[in-house]
């Protein structure tokens, strides 16, 4: 190690530009460790390296000095706080300052008053990069930490002996993980635009990113298992990053007695429940594992993803960067993502269109909401401008619906974040306002009645009575924590009566019922409790509150974001039958089947139905939508905007971004894919003919 430092030394002197020694000590560097140097980041001409959660900003030989360390200082003070890494390295080989930003925010120098690249220093500066030397003692939940953690499939052995267990674990026979699998794809299938008309070129790419992670040949047998599996997977970090978030939040500490029991209550809610927040796990589709016999492997890999999460502290820096999102990105390959059509919006741009768009007291919605990005930008907007919290929460003034179970996981995880950010005091019985539901395929609402036809699928040996219950109920507080007891009853193997007297008393103290609606509540809790006694429940319940409740919440003053862009052709026959049974108005197909009048992109198909059902006449919607909406015939019935006889809507603005291909930058692998797209404004009113 001394040869090489006094090597490192002598050369440096040599380098005649910030470029030069940048790339002296990134030589250098890869003599002590050349694998880890592969992970760096920098870019030519620019003067900082990224490494993890470090950010190393080079100089030319011996240019820092006494008079001019103010602006170097300030460089990487403010490089650190927007870009949201702890600790930073200010270097021009002769001198290096450490510098480490600690819970709050404030940025400290740590360099011992020896400011001299010597051989000391450079000790610490190798340790730092190599060895987990930390100048901080709290390692901070942030991109370039969870992606460290758990991304960088192709390398990160524990992850993909992780995910190489789990879908060796799916052949085990289990009713209930079948028909969680079938659900899981029925929806990922409407939720992406993967269909059988996609270039084989990207299916390809797609398999072999998977052949890579889970060493198996993967074709179209498996591989929807396979992506399954990285589902599974990123549920259960995602839902132990929203535990240790709450756990943080509320000043606790936790220890785990029994690793199964602890999983189990992980996935039931119970734990959520117990740190404050009412509408978290209840076994969605990825729970299955639980059911399942654990060996020794498998419990020692899942431990590990545990200890790695609890050790997480939740910063509260100014410049609030989803941390999700990149996770997110480097854990679902790019190839897999652009295979099937995901995109998702950049912060910066959902900020903008925020600050623009939106007054401080609308009633706001993402009916679209993915990973939260337009919900982060509604917070924050609303925080910055005096709102509380606790108001926000209350008046149900910013809510979420997605289709993708993990959209909705990452946009409750950041909703949290916000709240740990903003709040002063620790808040309890949360109801995070973020579901799972459909903007497409709506609950009918009717003489204050709200009903809705679960879809199962086509071919599927399952059914649901219609569910039905009365439309104040379904906005009431109480709404999610009256039906979780009711499930809680159906897993402790209740008889049905006991359960319909708990549930019909509960409802009578927020409203009258009368004998039909309880006759149609009581064929469903007849089914859940069938389906339960044959070990297929679990979950029935609370998709039925996420997908009722949003809607009981509107009208909304705004809704805005970013839906999906996946044409109607490519949906199944089923589900197109189904949402067009719900449409009041068919004229927003266009009648011109020549011109493919028919095929028209789910994104005018959402926009048609936020507007009608979810939107306050005379507020708005703004989305980000295909360029092609201007003109296609396709979408020429959607242009009328024919709400209904009384209502309407009108386009008020239109906006085309100058630089359209660089909006969707895939950040993490440095690829732009061009999507022509309008920002669009419509409001909504009454007609003038009325």
């Amino acid at each position: 190690m001394t040869s090489i430092f006094n090597n490192l030394v002598n050369k440096l002197k040599r380098t005649n530009s910030e470029e030069d020694l940048k790339m002296m000590l990134i030589y250098y560097l890869g003599k002590i460790n050349n694998d880890e140097i592969l992970k760096f980041k920098y870019e030519k001409n620019r003067t900082d390296v990224a490494y993890k959660d470090i950010v190393i900003e080079t100089k030319s030989y011996g240019r820092i000095t006494n008079k001019n360390f103010d602006e170097w200082d300030k460089q990487i003070r403010g490089y650190m706080k927007t870009n949201e890494y702890p600790s930073g390295i200010l270097f021009d080989g002769k001198r290096i300052y450490f510098y480490e930003m600690d819970i709050q925010g404030e940025i400290t120098i740590n360099n011992e008053d020896d400011y001299d690249f010597n051989y000391k220093n450079f000790e610490k500066f190798i340790n730092l990069l190599f060895f987990e030397d930390k100048l901080s003692k709290d390692k901070f939940l942030i991109p370039q930490n969870l992606i460290n953690d758990f991304g960088n499939l192709k390398q990160n052995q524990n992850i993909r002996k992780f995910l190489q267990k789990l879908l060796k674990m799916l052949d085990q026979p289990n009713k209930k993980k079948d028909l969680f699998f079938k659900e899981w794809e029925k929806l990922f299938r409407l939720s992406e635009a993967d269909n059988v008309n996609i270039e084989n070129e990207d299916v390809e790419k797609r398999r072999n990113v998977l052949l890579k992670i889970f060493g198996i040949n993967i074709d179209k047998n498996n591989e929807y298992k396979a992506l399954f599996i990285l589902h599974v997977a990123l549920s259960i970090i995602l839902k132990l990053l929203i535990y240790t978030t709450l756990l943080k939040y509320r000043n606790e500490t936790t220890n785990i007695n029994e690793l199964k029991q602890f999983f189990k209550n992980l996935e039931n809610g119970l734990l959520f429940e117990s740190l404050g927040v009412t509408n978290m796990g209840k076994a969605d589709f990825f729970s299955w594992y639980i059911d399942l016999e654990w060996d020794e492997n498998f419990s020692n890999l899942i431990k590990n993803i545990y200890n790695l999460t609890i050790t997480y502290q939740i910063p509260k820096w100014e410049n609030f960067i989803d941390p999700l999102k990149a996770l997110y990105e480097n854990f679902i390959d790019f190839d897999i993502r652009h295979s099937l059509g995901e995109y998702y919006t950049p912060q910066g741009l959902a900020d903008y269109l925020v600050s623009k768009t939106v007054n401080v007291n609308d009633k706001c919605i993402d009916p679209t909401c993915g990973s939260g990005t337009f919900l982060i930008a509604l917070l924050k907007y609303k925080l910055n401008n005096k709102k509380t919290i606790e108001e926000i929460l209350d008046k149900y003034e910013v809510v979420g619906i997605d289709l993708n179970p993990i959209a909705i996981l990452m946009a409750k995880l950041n909703y949290l974040f916000i709240i740990h950010k903003y709040s002063n005091k620790i808040l309890t019985n949360i109801e995070i306002p973020v579901y799972l539901g459909d903007s497409s395929y709506m609950p009918e609402i009717e003489n204050n009645i709200i009903r809705y036809s679960y879809y199962f699928g086509e071919n599927s040996d399952f059914e649901m009575p219609k569910i039905v219950f009365p439309l104040e109920f379904v906005k009431n507080k109480k709404f999610i924590q009256i039906l979780n007891q009711v499930e809680e009853k159906i897993l402790e193997y209740k008889n049905k009566n006991e359960i319909l007297k708990y549930l019909f008393k509960e409802m009578e103290k927020i409203i009258k019922i009368d004998q039909t609606i309880k006759k149609d509540i009581s064929a469903l809790i007849e089914k859940i409790i069938y389906y339960h006694s044959n070990n297929l429940n679990t979950i029935w319940l609370f998709i039925f509150m996420n997908y009722l409740k949003p809607f009981a919440l509107a009208p909304f003053d705004v809704a805005i974001g970013n839906p999906p862009w996946v044409r109607w052709s490519v949906l199944p026959t089923h589900y197109k039958k189904q949402i067009k049974s719900t449409l009041r108005e068919e004229g927003i197909f266009s009648s011109d089947k020549n011109v493919g009048g028919i095929d028209l992109n789910i994104s005018a198909l959402i926009a048609f139905r936020v507007l009608q059902t979810l939107i306050k006449v005379n507020g708005k919607l703004i989305f980000l939508m295909p360029d092609g909406i201007l003109a296609n015939r396709s979408f020429e019935g959607f242009r009328k905007l024919k709400l209904s006889n009384k209502v309407r809507g009108e386009i008020t603005k239109i906006f085309r971004p100058i630089n359209p291909e660089k909006v969707f930058l895939d950040k993490n692998n440095a690829k732009s894919v061009t999507h022509p797209f309008i920002i669009m404004e419509i409001l909504k009113k009454e007609n003038e003919s009325i």
